[in-house]
């Protein structure tokens, strides 16, 4: 064993520290805290990153991508903020208390040697628990400066970082893909399909398989259907209008067939049937988290302060040209004789270009009433609220409103306190409806992006003022109402 300097590090350790950071659930309220400390710097940080996107960040759940991008957000931050990375550096310490003590102790580092001291927790020990150790340790010893002791730990370990790291950039895929297996696996995977078609019909859509009346494809249904209702999700809502496309059906196949090496039709259908309701789940999976790190509340307010920076640059505008304005007018009185006919056409040109800023900036403020309104919804949804019976008693009869969104049945309860509103739930409606309104009441827990944005459209045409409605208790939800008319 040889003890050494430690040659120039080619090794990225960012996307290693970030996986190890959005799996230990111990220090998330602490990236929590530290987070909101400057949210949106990080936000624009991390979103701005390669990694923000990578595979390394969202092959987890929700709460570990939630995680890996805000921890990455402050990692690069960090990079240039003493401060802040000394906060980072506490996080770590909590974190991973043993790699931390080990580094500050040791200026001679010896990865073979604290696996080794590791070989009793190791057999417990998940994996991606493991790599988080090594990781953290291996980036404190670097911010430390300390050295490593050159041995086949160390190199096997470097190895593997240097190998994932290429699997994470898309340059050495290690993870089960289709165009990488053999063409005689893919052979027997098109026969398998056709026989298996043959059996059970072509299956092209979920619900020509959920209404197969073979008893083997019955069976794995059934058995799928309850295992669905277990925790309260129904298989047929969730995956009714999905298709069943070429490429997923020879996926299953080649898989099926890669593993269990035979060509036995009845297996084959089974794992057909249970392979193409787990991909149909791990697409919508995937689709719940695009959802919702498109919609979530950082993403929303980092909309509405852009919206705030471009009214204030339009007002600064406004106020340039009102002062060029003056210095013209200014101008034109001192050199009325000389240059009146000139500066008279400049002034109607410069005029015309501060109605039609005007004119903007009414529309601007149209918008800046609408992001008002939501920021005041989702400011709301964190607010916990008392019943109080004065919403109830309230006489709306001389507001003429609009709601829209909602189920049918809870409008039909507010329609009792709400005579003289009216309710939309759907995109197919008379715009007629909008007219003589007072305000539109838009309740997004129950509404379509088609339905809101022809809604909004009408809205902001006729300068309607706008509400939301976040309570599905009638009560609160009438509150919400009086508060807002």
């Amino acid at each position: 064993m040889e003890q050494a300097e430690k040659e120039p590090i080619t090794i990225n350790i960012l996307p290693f520290l970030i996986e190890a950071l959005s799996i230990k659930k111990s220090i998330r309220k602490d990236i929590d805290m530290l987070y909101e400390s400057d949210k949106y710097k990080f936000y624009k940080k991390a979103k701005e990153s390669e990694w923000y996107n990578n595979l390394v960040v969202k092959e987890g759940d929700i709460y570990r991508e939630v995680y890996a991008k805000k921890a990455l957000g402050i990692i690069l931050c960090a990079n240039k903020d003493n401060n802040l990375a000394e906060k980072f550096l506490q996080i770590l310490k909590k974190g991973w208390p043993r790699a931390y003590s080990y580094v500050k102790k040791h200026d001679n580092i010896d990865i073979e040697q604290y696996m080794v001291n590791l070989n009793s927790e190791i057999d417990n020990m998940h994996i991606d628990i493991f790599n988080s150790e090594l990781a953290v340790l291996y980036f404190l010893s670097v911010n430390f400066n300390k050295n490593f002791i050159i041995n086949e730990g160390l190199k096997v370990f470097e190895e593997n970082l240097l190998q994932r790291e290429k699997h994470y950039l898309g340059l050495e895929p290690s993870s089960y893909s289709f165009d990488k297996l053999p063409d005689e696996t893919k052979k027997h995977a098109a026969d398998l399909r056709k026989q298996v078609y043959s059996a059970i019909g072509e299956i092209s859509t979920y619900k020509i398989l959920f209404d197969s009346k073979v008893d083997v494809v019955r069976r794995e249904i059934d058995f799928m259907s309850f295992l669905f209702d277990s925790e309260k999700l129904s298989m047929d809502s969730l995956f009714f209008e999905n298709d069943i496309n070429k490429k997923d059906v020879i996926e299953i196949f080649a898989l099926y067939y890669g593993i269990f090496k035979d060509m036995d039709v009845e297996n084959a259908i089974k794992h057909f049937v249970s392979g193409t309701i787990i991909k149909c789940l791990l697409k919508a999976y995937k689709q719940v988290k695009t959802y919702f790190f498109e919609h979530n509340q950082e993403t929303m307010f980092l909309e509405m302060e852009r919206r705030d920076e471009e009214i204030e640059k339009l007002k600064s505008e406004n106020d340039m040209l009102k002062n060029k304005i003056s210095e013209l007018s200014q101008t034109l009185a001192d050199h009325k004789k000389s240059l009146e006919n000139k500066y008279l056409q400049e002034i109607k040109m410069l005029n015309k270009t501060v109605e039609d800023l005007k004119m903007q900036l009414d529309k601007e403020h149209q918008k800046d009433k609408e992001l008002n309104a939501l920021r005041d919804f989702m400011f709301s949804l964190d607010t916990k609220e008392a019943y109080s019976n004065f919403a109830e008693d309230t006489d709306f009869s001389s507001v003429k409103g609009l709601i829209v969104g909602g189920h049918e049945i809870w409008q039909k309860e507010l329609k009792k306190s709400l005579p003289n509103f009216s309710f939309i739930n759907s995109e197919n409606f008379d715009i007629k409806v909008l007219d003589n309104i007072d305000i539109v009441f838009f309740f997004p827990n129950f509404l379509s992006h088609a339905l809101y944005y022809r809604v909004i459209n009408e809205v902001r045409k006729r300068n309607i003022k706008v509400g939301y409605i976040s309570k599905l208790n009638k009560e609160l939800a009438l509150e919400e109402i009086k508060r807002q008319v």
